[in-house]
């Protein structure tokens, strides 16, 4: 039977569900999202939390059942689970007079179909929360229980692999392009498109980590040519004045050949040719054997209205012409 302390820890378990929002409704998100617009189920508050944890055990327990005796969760865990079923756990041995419940637990083959508010899946929130070793177990373990979760999108049109691009978590985005590649879907998965257009290679720009934009170039080298329509990867790394990955995504990509359009169409460098014209100056200053490299990169990534000469003088300054017109 469940102790009072159990009692406790379940009351507060539903406060901070209820407080956070992190249990799932039907959103108008959905209709607008292309997603499924029926009513998806409730993520089980145990299963958010061990997700949320990177806690194999407990994840375990939940999806499979009886573990071997080293593979046990805690005791506390067991008593909040039949607290919250007023009934038994999965393994059916164990059982609650408690009438104060007020989750049902559901059968390990559905208890996955829970999505939090925003629709994400438990993949999702192992993702978003870390890169140990832990945390990419449980993410095979779900994989494991249900291949389509490496590609469900929640109510934005985030993937699994966005949030953990997103959150700068690198292990778990190698392990789920490699999870991917042995799938066969490695290029469908970082190709697709969030509600904003966005590919998982926007979010790798957006916080400035360039390790994981080389690692997603090498997975896949055309991926900076993406999206076809809309604002491409180097415009925003341009907005965001990342000349470094804005170099990097020429150099990856694919016969170095990138998309450079902004919203609506437009060109990075009319947007920005000021910004631009300070990273070329800081290019030239700095490393000065590089001044033709950097021109010509300069000329292949569109900049038709520039014009420069670069003269480098005994003491090494740089004298950069350019046009006002950009």
């Amino acid at each position: 039977m469940p102790t009072m302390a159990s009692a406790q820890g379940v009351d507060a378990l539903i406060a901070e569900d209820a407080i956070s929002n992190n249990v799932a409704s039907t959103s108008s998100n959905q209709l607008t999202s292309g997603m499924d617009p029926s009513s998806p189920a409730i993520m089980h508050p145990l299963l958010l939390a061990a997700a949320r944890k990177g806690n194999m055990r407990e994840l375990s327990y939940l999806l499979y059942g009886e573990q071997p005796t080293d593979m046990m969760p805690p005791e506390d865990f067991l008593e909040v689970l039949a607290a919250y079923t007023s009934g038994c756990c999965p393994n059916g041995t164990r059982t609650s007079t408690s009438t104060s419940t007020t989750v049902e637990a559901p059968s390990p083959g559905s208890l996955l179909q829970g999505v939090t508010m925003e629709g994400d899946t438990a993949l999702h929130v192992v993702a978003a929360n870390g890169d140990s070793e832990d945390f990419m177990n449980c993410a095979d373990l779900i994989h494991g229980k249900d291949r389509t979760f490496l590609s469900k999108q929640n109510t934005k049109g985030d993937t699994p692999l966005h949030c953990a691009v997103r959150a700068g978590n690198s292990r778990m985005v190698s392990h789920l392009v490699d999870l991917a590649r042995t799938e066969g879907t490695l290029e469908d998965l970082l190709r697709k498109e969030n509600c904003s257009k966005e590919t998982v290679l926007h979010e790798a720009v957006r916080i400035g980590h360039n390790r994981i934009v080389k690692n997603l170039l090498t997975a896949d080298p055309e991926l900076a040519c993406f999206p076809k329509e809309g604002t491409s990867a180097l415009y925003l790394a341009i907005s965001l004045e990342e000349y470094n990955i804005a170099e990097t995504l020429h150099e990856e990509s694919k016969d170095k050949v990138v998309s450079y359009l902004g919203p609506n169409g437009q060109n990075t460098f009319a947007r920005r040719c000021s910004s631009w014209i300070r990273y070329l100056m800081q290019s030239f200053i700095q490393f000065n054997h590089s001044v033709k490299k950097t021109l010509l990169l300069c000329a292949q990534m569109g900049r038709k209205q520039v014009y420069m000469t670069a003269t480098l003088h005994e003491n090494f300054h740089t004298i950069l012409h350019h046009s006002d017109d950009c």
